[in-house]
């Protein structure tokens, strides 16, 4: 009965790595603090662990998983030791943590309080309590500008070595979400330019209509004015020949008189 207990226990808790690579700890950084790299602990009498010089954070790693057993947080995160918990849910926590030290009345408190112990993840800045971006977005990124797809993007860090199932997976979300948004971007760029295009299109055809109107308008008045003159010029002569021949009885009068 006891040994029926004892496997059912055994398939339930994860179980530690024996043996942790010692490139993990150099391209590790801590779930805490976002600290890298990372240093490597060896025991005789115990499982490999990573700990972080910063913080003092330390912690087992799943053998076949992602989640983290912790032997040591800092003072502030005291509840969470002895616990499997995954990255995501350790920065849960310090989110959590680090707007309750933002709100003033915390602030107050932490101002009143004892001073800190040497294990403190923080060292004034309450912005260190923030995650950071992974190696696994940095890298992600990286590729997007390069043009790969989200999907390319996926099997690329998915074949890297020493990248958490879970980084990558937030990685590839963040990535889409980026994308999603620049193609929304285009989108609404190309929107813009075809409106753009077709004022511009509406102008010219209505500038084009008015210089017609305008042409037509000129050629009728011209017409008119040809018209005119045709008609004006032989009573202008008439009226010339008159006044000569006038002119010159006239003179043929005085001519003879004398």
């Amino acid at each position: 009965m006891h040994k029926k207990h004892a496997l059912k226990a055994s398939e339930i808790m994860p179980v530690s790595r024996s043996k942790i690579p010692e490139e993990w700890a150099q391209k590790a950084r801590c779930p805490v603090c976002r600290t890298a790299p990372m240093q490597l602990v060896r025991s005789p009498k115990a499982k490999d662990q990573l700990a972080c010089k910063r913080c003092g954070t330390a912690f087992e790693i799943e053998q076949g998983g992602t989640r983290l057993f912790f032997i040591q947080v800092p003072s502030l995160l005291s509840h969470l030791r002895g616990q499997w918990m995954t990255i995501a849910e350790i920065q849960s926590h310090v989110r959590r943590l680090a707007q309750e030290r933002l709100s003033p009345h915390s602030v107050e408190s932490a101002d009143s309080s004892s001073p800190v112990s040497a294990v403190q993840p923080f060292t004034g800045n309450k912005s260190e309590l923030l995650p950071q971006e992974s190696e696994a977005l940095k890298r992600a990124k990286k590729l997007y500008e390069l043009g790969n797809t989200p999907e390319q993007i996926k099997i690329a860090l998915e074949r890297s070595e020493n990248l958490l199932p879970n980084d990558i997976q937030r990685a590839v979300e963040e990535i889409q979400k980026i994308d999603e948004q620049k193609r929304a971007s285009q989108k609404r760029r190309l929107i813009i330019g075809i409106g753009i295009a077709l004022l511009v299109l509406a102008c010219v055809v209505c500038a084009a209509i008015t210089i017609n109107a305008f042409l037509s308008s000129l050629t009728t008045l011209f017409q008119t004015s040809a018209r005119e003159s045709t008609v004006c010029w032989p009573l202008t002569n008439l009226q010339t020949y008159c006044r000569f021949s006038a002119f010159i009885l006239l003179h043929k009068s005085s001519v003879s008189t004398a």
